[in-house]
């Protein structure tokens, strides 16, 4: 736009109500002195410019940081990422805030779901292990009470005397142990042979039959090794009374054999 024009018909009609008449020329309406600005509104103006510039350059570093960052998150689906942070936060709900929290969590669902087969398996085992306890000492006793009664049988055939009969099993006893079903003599775990035979075990009848000569207190006088009565009449004159290897360990079954009362089942 021209400042000043002789024919105000030389401006467009819409701008002509920005000129005013002076001086035989038509000047167009200005602010300050004509094609300058004042001092103070340029400050104003070049300090705005220059907070323009710092915002643009302080919006292109950070956008340049954020296209870095974003570089990050390439390939991460946003639906997975919604998905997994509902999963997070229901955790969180849940006391989980990190592994260990987590950890901890896992260990005591699965404590709460093995934890009673766990006790009912423990238990079983305890029940199981006390009835092998109990097979194996009702064995040993089943063992004693047959060695026992093969001790009394070799006892009242050589004549072991009715109140040496007790001691005469209890050694016995520390001579031989059951083993598949047969007395086995045994110094510890070594076994003990036969002085006549050689090589074969030793027999309750050589072991009784040597003792009757270490010891013949044990035995009745004159009977030494000899062999006892059969089954025939008892001390009464009636018939002995017969009693099975088996329960040779009941009360007073012992002592009746040892004094006559009573024989063993052959």
């Amino acid at each position: 736009m021209k400042t000043v024009v002789a024919d105000i018909a030389q401006v467009p009609e819409v701008l002509r109500g920005e000129y005013e008449q002076r001086d035989g020329a038509f000047h167009l309406k200005l602010e300050g002195a004509a094609g300058f600005v004042p001092a103070t509104e340029l400050a104003s103006i070049n300090e705005r410019l220059g907070e323009f510039r710092n915002n643009n350059i302080a919006l292109l570093k950070e956008k340049v940081t954020l296209e870095e960052k974003l570089k990050n998150f390439a390939n991460i689906d946003p639906a997975e990422y919604v998905a997994l942070k509902t999963k997070v936060t229901e955790l969180e709900k849940k006391g989980v805030t990190g592994a260990t929290d987590l950890s901890a969590l896992t260990q005591r669902a699965v404590d709460a779901a093995v934890g009673p087969i766990q006790a009912r398996l423990d238990d079983m085992a305890r029940k199981e292990a006390l009835a092998e306890t109990r097979a194996a000492e009702a064995e040993r006793r089943a063992e004693r009470k047959a060695l026992e009664g093969e001790l009394v049988q070799m006892g009242i055939k050589l004549g072991v005397a009715s109140e040496a009969m007790p001691d005469y099993v209890r050694r016995g006893l520390e001579t031989f142990v059951m083993e598949g079903g047969q007395p086995i003599a045994k110094r510890g775990d070594v076994p003990i042979y036969s002085r006549i035979r050689g090589s074969q075990p030793l027999s309750v009848e050589e072991w009784a039959t040597d003792l009757a000569q270490d010891a013949p207190h044990l035995f009745k006088p004159n009977k030494g090794g000899g062999a006892a009565g059969g089954t025939g009449a008892g001390a009464g004159g009636g018939p002995k009374r017969v009693i099975a290897a088996s329960d040779m360990g009941k009360p007073g079954n012992l002592e009746d054999v040892a004094a006559g009362k009573a024989v063993v089942a052959q």
